[in-house]
C-alpha cells in the first residue's frame, strides 16, 4: 500500500467529506477561545456522541516522540484493527502517520487528510480524517483527536 495522501492545511467546510468532521473542527475551534489548542478535559464525551465511533486520541509521550492509542472507535477498529494501548511507532505501516502527527505536536496546529486505503481487509476504500492537537498546559501538545471518516 503507498503512501499517496492529500493534506490540507488550511481548509474550510467544502473541504470535508462528511458534516461531522467539520462540526468537530468548529468544536474544537470554540473551545481553544484564542488559545493554540483546548485541553482534553474542556472535552465533554456526550458532546461527541455522534462522533465516538469514529474517533482516535492519541498519547503523545514528548520524550520518546512516541503515540499510544488511548481511544480508538469501532469503525477505526473495523479498519485498523484493536489497537488500544498499543504504541504507533512500533508498526512500520504507520511509520509515515506518525511522521503527519508529528507535524500536528510541532506546529500545535490541526490538519486534515484524504487518502486512499487500497485494499485494506480487501475493501477498497478512502478515508478522510481531521487532526486536531490537545494539551493540557496551554503550550504543549499532549494528545491529538482524530475523527476519520470511512468511504
Amino acid at each position: 500500500m503507498d503512501d499517496e495522501i492529500k493534506l490540507l492545511f488550511e481548509f474550510n467546510e467544502s473541504d470535508f467529506t462528511a458534516p461531522y468532521q467539520f462540526e468537530l473542527f468548529k468544536y474544537w475551534q470554540n473551545l481553544k477561545q484564542g488559545r493554540l489548542m483546548p485541553a482534553r478535559s474542556e472535552i465533554k464525551v456526550e458532546d461527541l456522541k455522534k462522533n465516538l465511533p469514529t474517533l482516535m486520541l492519541l498519547d503523545f509521550d514528548k520524550d520518546k516522540e512516541t503515540f499510544s492509542f488511548r481511544l480508538i472507535g469501532t469503525a477505526c477498529v473495523k479498519y485498523y484493527g484493536e489497537l488500544t494501548g498499543k504504541i504507533m511507532n512500533d508498526y512500520e505501516q504507520h511509520s509515515q502517520a506518525v511522521k503527519r502527527l508529528l507535524w500536528s505536536v510541532h506546529h500545535k496546529k490541526p490538519y486534515y487528510g484524504i487518502k486512499n486505503l487500497a485494499n485494506l481487509n480487501k475493501n477498497y476504500i478512502s478515508t478522510s480524517f481531521i487532526v486536531l492537537p490537545l494539551s493540557e498546559d496551554g503550550e504543549n501538545v499532549d494528545k491529538l483527536l482524530v475523527s476519520h471518516h470511512f468511504y
